[in-house]
């Protein structure tokens, strides 16, 4: 490491910054695809027939129960989160009667309203990669300035000569 980088200290935090940053952009789009994923195949799972549990006022989930293959189960999504936000909500009363899409690979993943936007995934897809490519130019950038590529602040000094 070169001595233009500053206090080591601060070099080492912008770059795990920037390295978390990424990181946090790769999650976040791999949550997207899956919840896109999952949230277009609900369209063609089996519906059961379940029983609303609670809802306390406010904007806290619909509990319900339902069963599948002989065994119990709960659930709480109502929609999957790239679902379309106009997509119709169920009534959640204690006591009442819902159709319950529950996945054929794992019946403890359930949902009430089926389906996905693909406008809201590319929203969520977009967010996604604008976080993980601003914390990848960050990387990028610390590695540059470590290895004494850039200037510390940015831009030409003045200092070197250019290429002929």
């Amino acid at each position: 490491m070169r001595a233009n980088v500053g206090k080591p200290s601060e070099f080492w935090t912008a770059t795990a910054f920037f390295v978390v940053m990424a990181m946090l952009g790769a999650w976040f789009a791999y949550a997207a695809v899956s919840d896109y994923a999952a949230a277009r195949a609900s369209r063609n799972w089996p519906v059961v027939e379940g029983v609303a549990l609670s809802r306390a006022a406010g904007a806290s989930p619909c509990r319900y129960a339902y069963f599948q293959n002989g065994k119990s189960y709960e659930g709480a999504r109502q929609r999957f989160a790239t679902a379309p936000r106009r997509s119709s909500l169920v009534d959640c009363s204690p006591g009442a009667r819902l159709d319950v899409r529950v996945a054929p690979n794992d019946p403890a993943l359930s949902v009430l309203s089926p389906g996905g936007s693909a406008v809201t995934f590319v929203f969520w897809i977009s967010a996604a990669a604008i976080v993980l490519f601003a914390g990848l130019a960050g990387v990028i950038r610390m590695m540059l300035l470590a290895d004494g590529l850039v200037a510390p602040h940015g831009g030409y000094t003045g200092a070197e000569s250019p290429a002929e």
